[in-house]
């Protein structure tokens, strides 16, 4: 049995690129500047079920350059709108864990973006939580370390900018390797 590999020229994966389409799980909360942000500039954008992750992606079928199937991107990010919510998560550990290890488990390249807050701020504890800025950021550090998973933190206004940027990247280079 022999496989057909379509090989992508630059314009079909310019074209493919902007038929994306953004995953938001159905439980996100708090993120309408950034359904604002995509439809201010007409990103598509759909809420739906994620297994791992708050944001992901799929580029549709596009018959007019011979593309067939739905190219779901195995790439997701988990955002959180503060440090509280962030050092709430991270002391509830067990669900947000499970999520790190299936997400790793299936090779889901996965990053964290936290709003509202940088490392200086969480290594002196300003954050309403009373977990220990030294426990968080272990735990954090061991995080990335066990299921290689980056944070980043990023100006609340500027979160939907990144989110679609970096997901858009993470296709484009998916397609480069079709």
């Amino acid at each position: 049995m022999t496989t057909a590999i379509q090989t992508l020229r630059k314009k079909d994966i310019d074209f493919l690129l902007k038929q994306i389409v953004i995953k938001v799980d159905t439980r996100e909360q708090e993120n309408k500047h950034i359904t604002d942000f995509f439809d201010g500039r007409g990103i598509k954008w759909e809420s739906t079920k994620l297994e791992a992750g708050d944001y992901s992606a799929f580029i549709p079928p596009a018959p007019e350059i011979h593309f067939y199937r739905e190219f779901h991107l195995n790439a997701a990010i988990e955002r959180k709108n503060s440090l509280d919510e962030l050092a709430q998560t991270v002391k509830e550990r067990t669900r947000f864990e499970h999520e790190l290890f299936r997400a790793k488990d299936k090779g889901t390249r996965f990053k964290i973006v936290v709003e509202d807050g940088d490392y200086s701020e969480l290594i002196r504890g300003k954050y309403r939580s009373e977990y220990a800025p030294k426990a968080l950021t272990a735990s954090l550090m061991a995080f990335e370390a066990r299921y290689n998973v980056p944070l980043l933190h990023v100006a609340k206004a500027d979160a939907g900018h990144y989110i679609y940027n970096w997901l858009l990247y993470q296709f484009r280079e998916a397609l480069l390797s079709i």
